[in-house]
């Protein structure tokens, strides 16, 4: 792209996806440009994210950003082209771009390429922009740089442009920049996996496997290769393995799996389908996963002396709880029953165990029991179904110990308590104490009682008074406003702080629990006076004493106490009395102090400062001091006593004029 120097008071033009718009530039050109925009008269200094694709911009008519960047026009002898593209980034994953550029121009030092993607579904990592230090480079030469790079899944064949730069610093040392150049990145195709030859010999109640083909369809390797399940699984199906290792799988290549699964005793027999997932790392070792494969299976029906009627839970992740089966004994003369519980995960335990047996005795046909054991769930579980397994040991009619089962169970724990805070405020100011108030609302599952919310701070500067704030018991669904005062201290910036809140519980269970760490932005207002100090009275002859009368303001938005006012003053003024007290002042509360003040006798006319500050104690007891406020006394010299003569003399000269006038007309009649 050509561009030319802006000059002093020209209009510049501004292309932008094919819109043009005009803008006023001085010496550097001012103007505001939305994310991707490409100008004619020179390159901004600033590189934004793409949040807005090319499309919906070109289509707006309106030129609008919320930030003001400066313009500065590329260097005439900054020449690059680029030589070459290549790219191994799939569709949906991550992978290399290099781009290979000629110096054309001067020779550079301390060059470095920024690249900035012009698309949202080209990035990289996480970010649209990238850039990497080259250093010397000759005019010439030609440097390939390599930089990592993700497409999302929404990417398509076209190529995705991609706009590169160059600063540097020329012979001279000066600072130099490149023309934009664009080039276009076109993604390899998305990885696919293919699922064939499913089979699985699945009962109601009992354990089985499911086993099939993966084969990778290209047009990559994949590196240490795992299937696992979905997260959409079916409930009836229950997966006894998290995992099975496919190992390496080059393109086009198949590996057989076999997965070891549990089936829900109050499974229906049918058809279900099981969601399968291949994880892997790609050829740049980048960790991977598949779209879902889906495994269709049939479930048979169950044949037992007992049957399981149900499961429950009261059981929370992170928490301990009570997990219920209820079984029936549907066929069998049986005495000296137990019932075995086994988890067959890691995530729910009894205790510290993966077993737990409870004793039932006498077991009529037809008669149902339910086996009630208290399990905890770790904090790594997630609220799907977890499998157990229920086994029934008993003596039978002959005395002989007889073994029914296993029955697979599942059991789904409630997703962890959940607590909000919205509608976050505060009072907060630099150097003075404040409240922040928040609203804590109890997202459920469950009801909580003897609740405790406590504040976490990030800053040194902000000191709470009080760190726990006691609300008892909180429903599902309802909501508390929560206070806590907090002091900032003088040495803080304004602006937003980030606060953190954990709310300590008991569950309906009466187990203890602790929230998540909910994060709040709070505002911290500048820093103010904390008094405001008007005269009522500061006007004093000069050679004598008078009284200063001030009026105090508590410009604080808390209770101070005890305010301890001193004043210091140079010659011509002095002070018999330098102190005066105030014992409290609400907030916006004004009173009055006064001051005896002398004016020596050859002062002159005019203001001299008296000067005052304040000790005296916040809400929370701390002692603080004031700034020092400077108050004007006005010094006059005595000048009464000399204007009544003239007055006088002047009323009586009015007098005797308003006679002799009268007198003159009265000759006149």
């Amino acid at each position: 792209m050509n561009h030319s120097a802006l000059a002093v008071s020209l209009v510049g033009l501004l292309v932008f996806h094919g819109i043009a718009v005009g803008f006023i530039v001085g010496d550097s050109a001012v103007g505001n440009v939305a994310n991707g925009a490409e100008t004619t008269a020179g390159e901004f200094t600033e590189t934004f994210s793409d949040s807005d694709t090319a499309a919906s911009v070109a289509a707006s008519s309106v030129f609008e950003t919320s930030e003001q960047i400066i313009a500065t026009p590329p260097s005439p002898d900054a020449e690059f082209e680029v030589v070459s593209v290549s790219s191994d980034v799939p569709a949906g994953g991550i992978g290399n771009v290099s781009v290979t550029i000629e110096n054309t121009g001067e020779d550079a030092t301390n060059a470095v390429v920024s690249l900035q993607s012009l698309s949202g579904d080209f990035s990289f990592g996480q970010s649209p922009n990238t850039s990497r230090f080259v250093g010397e480079w000759n005019v010439g030469e030609v440097r390939t740089i390599e930089v990592q790079a993700r497409m999302s899944r929404t990417a398509d064949t076209t190529e995705y442009p991609v706009r590169a730069t160059i600063t540097y610093e020329d012979s001279g040392g000066n600072s130099s920049r490149s023309s934009p150049l664009t080039f276009g990145v076109a993604p390899d195709g998305e990885q696919r996996f293919s699922l064939s030859g499913v089979d699985g010999d699945l009962q109601a109640g009992e354990s089985g496997t499911i086993s099939g083909t993966i084969t990778n369809e290209g047009p990559q390797s994949a590196t240490d290769a795992v299937l696992t399940f979905g997260s959409n699984g079916n409930h009836d199906v229950i997966p006894r393995q998290s995992q099975y290792v496919l190992g390496s799988l080059d393109s086009d290549e198949s590996e057989s799996f076999e997965l070891p699964v549990a089936v829900n005793s109050t499974a229906e027999p049918g058809q279900r389908q099981v969601p399968l997932v291949v994880e892997y790392y790609d050829q740049n070792m980048n960790p991977v996963q598949s779209q879902e494969l889906t495994a269709q299976i049939d479930i048979d029906d169950e044949r037992d002396d007992f049957e399981v009627v149900s499961s429950s839970t009261e059981l929370q992740v992170g928490s301990t709880g009570i997990v219920s089966v209820t079984l029936e004994n549907a066929d069998a003369d049986a005495s000296e029953a137990t019932v075995n519980l086994r988890s067959l995960s890691s995530g729910i335990t009894f205790g510290h165990t993966a077993n737990a047996t409870q004793f039932v005795g006498e077991w009529d046909e037809g008669e149902e029991r339910t086996i009630t054991l208290n399990a905890t769930a770790s904090n790594q579980t997630n609220a799907r179904s977890y499998p157990f397994q229920a086994t029934v040991s008993y003596d039978d009619a002959d005395g002989d110990q007889t073994r029914a089962g296993p029955f697979i169970v599942g059991v789904t724990p409630q997703p962890k308590q959940s607590f909000i805070v919205t509608n976050t405020s505060s009072t907060l100011r630099v150097g003075d104490e404040g409240t922040v108030t928040t609203v804590v609302t109890n997202q459920g599952p469950q009801n909580v009682s003897n609740a405790v919310v406590s504040l976490v701070t990030h800053s040194q500067n902000s000191n709470p008074q009080e760190t726990e704030v006691a609300i008892g018991s909180l429903s599902v669904g309802e909501s508390t406003t929560v206070s806590v005062p907090v002091e900032t201290t003088d040495s803080a910036e304004p602006g937003q702080r980030q606060f953190s809140f954990v709310v300590e519980y008991d569950d309906e269970s009466g187990n203890a629990g602790q929230s998540e760490t909910l994060d709040t932005q709070v505002a911290v207002a500048p820093q103010r006076d904390e008094f405001i100090v008007e005269r009522v009275n500061a006007t004093i002859d000069v050679g004598s004493t008078g009284t200063v009368t001030l009026n105090v303001t508590n410009n604080r938005d808390t209770v101070v106490r005890n305010i301890n006012a001193k004043t210091f003053v140079d010659d011509p003024l002095s002070t018999s009395t330098s102190d005066a007290y105030i014992a409290r002042l609400q907030p916006g509360e004004s009173a009055q102090i006064a001051f005896d003040v002398s004016v020596n006798a050859d002062a002159s006319d005019g203001q001299y400062p008296l000067s005052i500050d304040f000790e005296y104690e916040t809400a929370s007891d701390d002692s603080k001091l004031s700034q020092t406020y400077e108050i004007p006394v006005t010094a006059t010299t005595e000048g009464d006593d000399g204007i009544l003569p003239v007055l006088g003399v002047t009323v009586g000269l009015g007098a005797l004029f308003a006679l002799l006038g009268a007198g003159w007309v009265r000759m006149k009649q």
